[in-house]
């Protein structure tokens, strides 16, 4: 019987393991290194975070740059 790649993701992901505790459990385990993994998912959060606003500010300065130089393209005169 062949088993398929999703089917097999599928099943570890739905399958019960210690590894899937809820974030409660996080607050219980204030002494191991649980909050070192805490603080690591925060940071990539604000990594994210910060990508995203520095790429649509980049979009937004790009849009500028295009219409000035469309508007300046206007002002020319043909010669």
């Amino acid at each position: 019987m062949k088993v398929r790649p999703p089917l097999l993701l599928a099943a570890m992901i739905l399958a019960p393991s210690a590894a899937q505790a809820h974030p409660g459990h996080v607050s219980e385990a204030s002494g191991h290194s649980h909050w070192i993994a805490v603080a690591a998912l925060a940071a990539i959060a604000l990594v994210g975070a910060w990508s995203l606003v520095r790429k649509l500010s980049q979009k937004k300065t790009d849009q500028r740059e295009i219409a000035a130089a469309q508007t300046n393209a206007g002002d020319q005169e043909p010669a």
